[in-house]
């Protein structure tokens, strides 16, 4: 039974955005153990959210959207004609150190980036979040 198996459990409520994609990213908080980055679908905003949890977390469950250690949340600016509707649908692999300052470093895309109201060519990106320890 892997519940019985899991030191941290983190639950979803019903309105919360579904979950998509999970990746460790290495130890951002500096504790000697890697965080986790988790990629979720129609965030609060409409549009995609990357939630990050610390490893630090004692044993236990915890509500998901309270746990997390920091979100990023994608815009939809209707103004602008743009739209992050898929942000944290992919999540680099394997942490890494990019920019060679010795901090793990993670990527997240957004596949369908773009004006999605007015237009099928959606031009997608890459966004680089340089650690901090």
């Amino acid at each position: 039974d892997a519940e019985a198996e899991a030191e941290v459990i983190y639950t979803f409520g019903t309105n919360d955005p579904q979950p998509v994609t999970l990746r460790k990213i290495g130890d951002w908080t500096g504790d000697g153990a890697d965080e986790m980055a988790l990629g979720l679908n129609t965030g609060t905003s409409g549009s995609g959210e990357v939630w990050l949890f610390s490893s630090e977390d004692n044993d236990g469950e915890y509500e998901a959207e309270d746990a997390a250690w920091a979100t990023v949340v994608g815009q939809n600016d209707t103004d602008e004609g743009w739209y992050q509707n898929t942000l944290g649908a992919a999540i680099s692999d394997l942490p890494n150190d990019l920019n060679g300052d010795g901090k793990y470093d993670f990527v997240v895309s957004d596949p369908e980036w773009g004006n999605s109201a007015g237009s099928t060519a959606l031009e997608g990106r890459i966004y680089v979040s340089y650690g901090l320890y």
